[in-house]
């Protein structure tokens, strides 16, 4: 594969200089697959006019309905000569990821806490002002001093008895007022810490996208990676 170089200060923006370097560069009687979908406007208007010269096949690919369309540049407009072929493969987020270098753990996604009626519960309960300030308190405390964790016991957290635990003295009675049933009677493990203090809304969106806009794949708290970095990614991917 050759690679053409279009000087970025000097030849950028000039419609001249870009076709010499790109004519400069081109073989007669060779076969060119061109997608004009690349590159900004100035550039495929230029790129376009010496390609016309040159034996070319022009494509571009429509992204949103997943196709992809073969065009011929002439003079004659109403001989309907335009192609469209629907892209058959869909990308998964491991090969999106892939493309660019990035390692990830998307073949083990993060499932969901609760059913989806319930996290459509709490997002009604939010929206119509359900929460009293007490409600409010009880899920701040938790994020600030229970996410990270693993697991708590309810009734220590709401009669604490050590120096380094904050009292949360109606978590029993918010989480039956929301009607939240732990997995575990009288505790609470990491996960459902992170869903009643947003984690919720997360799992609720997921579930959104997916019904309106059946995506082609898509996963909950996925993390990457580019080999140094970690990232944790909370919100659907």
């Amino acid at each position: 594969m050759k690679t053409i170089v279009v000087n970025r200060y000097q030849d950028k923006f000039l419609y001249e200089r870009i076709c010499r370097t790109i004519k400069g560069n081109l073989i007669p009687n060779k076969q060119y697959y061109l997608n004009l979908a690349g590159g900004n406007r100035y550039m495929t208007l230029s790129v376009q006019h010496v390609f016309e010269e040159f034996n070319t096949l022009f494509f571009y690919t429509q992204t949103r309905e997943n196709q992809v369309v073969k065009t011929i540049f002439d003079h004659s407009i109403y001989d309907d000569d335009d192609e469209v072929f629907p892209i058959k493969h869909r990308m998964t987020l491991k090969e999106y990821f892939g493309l660019y270098g990035l390692e990830s753990d998307v073949d083990q996604p993060r499932k969901q806490v609760k059913e989806t009626a319930f996290s459509q519960h709490l997002f009604t309960m939010f929206s119509q002002n359900m929460f009293s300030r007490g409600d409010y308190q009880v899920m701040e405390t938790l994020r600030e001093k229970y996410r990270n964790w693993k697991f708590l016991i309810i009734s220590q957290v709401e009669n604490p008895d050590k120096d380094y635990m904050t009292a949360i003295p109606n978590l029993s009675k918010f989480l039956e007022f929301i009607g939240f049933v732990p997995e575990r009677p009288g505790s609470l493990q990491n996960y459902e810490i992170e869903y009643l203090t947003g984690g919720w809304f997360e799992e609720y969106v997921y579930a959104l996208i997916k019904e309106v806009l059946q995506p082609d794949d898509i996963a909950m708290g996925v993390h990457i990676s580019n080999g140094k970095i970690r990232h944790n990614n909370a919100r659907p991917a």
